[in-house]
């Protein structure tokens, strides 16, 4: 009995290591989206890799290292493999290897040369986005391009593009079937308008909620600088600023040293300025010359002669003048 099971053993590294040994890399050409439902064609290359090109040998469509597909090579070196309906399940990595034996699918765990991340959609499906300059000046008109590739829109029906910020949708745009592309304007671009753009697209309806956030494939960082105009209008504006500060400013200097004056001088300056202005007018009148007029105890000078006259009387501390006006008929008689 232990003798049969070693033997069992035996065979089975034997044919795992001819297995191993028989299985050779491949190259792999797909495109990498579809939407559900879609036919995708599967190319599996052997050019380079066999060391007898005349010897028909076994491809292998591999999904994440696991066979899933066989079919037997044609005289071109090139395999032709259509995954027909494709379904949400469908996506993963793909890879093709082949054999000169034949194998179960489900037997060959290998990856091949190279391999595609292959993914299947269904709403939307993210697309490329570009645009020809991501630095641009403030008062712009931008254009970016919505594009895909290696998926080629054919619905009757109308698709919708939807160009999103930050993962946000911003604009809407019909889909060029022939072009198989969508191109977004944002007219006199400025600062608020910077961010991050993707876009994807719609197969049918249009886009429910404003909620969801949507990607691209890749995005563009839009960034608008101030041009030159908004610059030394900018200067300008700060610069009248600064003035109406600096006016201001010296306003209250120049408030607060007169209010700082005035608290020094007080009530004594105030009577200086009241007698230096006394002096003045006590000094425009005439002091009498000859003896029309008599003191009195404070050198008081009043008139003599007259008795019919106005009086105009200017004081300080020492002296009081009486200036006399004569009367009409005094100075006719």
């Amino acid at each position: 009995m232990a003798f049969v099971l070693l033997l069992a053993y035996a065979l089975a590294n034997m044919m795992l290591t001819h297995t191993t040994d028989d299985i050779h890399p491949a190259k792999i050409f797909m495109k990498q989206v579809s939407t559900v439902g879609g036919e995708v064609e599967v190319i599996c290359s052997t050019y380079g890799f066999r060391k007898d090109p005349s010897e028909l040998v076994h491809i292998y469509l591999c999904k994440n290292g696991i066979g899933v597909r066989r079919q037997l090579e044609n005289k071109y070196f090139e395999t032709k493999i259509i995954l027909k309906n494709v379904a949400k399940n469908d996506t993963g990595n793909y890879s093709c290897v082949f054999s000169v034996s034949e194998y179960e699918p489900s037997e060959v765990r290998r990856k091949g040369d190279n391999s595609v991340f292959f993914q299947v959609i269904g709403d939307f499906i993210p697309a490329n986005i570009a645009v020809r300059d991501e630095s641009v000046r403030e008062g712009d008109d931008v254009v970016l391009r919505c594009s895909l590739q290696g998926v080629q829109m054919v619905h009757s029906s109308a698709s919708f593009a939807y160009l999103s910020k930050d993962g946000v949708p911003v604009q809407l745009q019909t889909w060029d079937t022939e072009k198989n592309e969508a191109k977004f304007t944002i007219n006199s671009i400025t600062k608020e308008n910077n961010g991050n753009y993707s876009c994807v697209l719609f197969r049918s309806g249009l886009l429910t909620s404003t909620a969801m956030k949507l990607y691209g494939n890749n995005t563009v960082l839009l960034s608008a600088s101030a041009t030159f105009s908004g610059s030394i209008l900018a200067i300008t504006y700060v610069g009248y600023i600064l003035l109406l500060i600096l006016v201001f400013m010296a306003g209250v200097c120049r408030y607060r040293v007169t209010m700082k004056g005035k608290s020094k001088g007080g009530p004594e300056r105030e009577q200086e300025e009241d007698n230096r202005n006394s002096t003045e007018i006590r000094h425009s009148v005439p002091v009498p010359e000859d003896d029309t007029f008599q003191e009195t105890g404070c050198h008081t000078y009043e008139s003599a002669e007259f008795s019919d006259e106005e009086e105009t009387s200017f004081c300080d501390e020492n002296w009081v003048y009486h200036e006399v006006e004569v009367s009409d008929y005094m100075t006719t008689g």
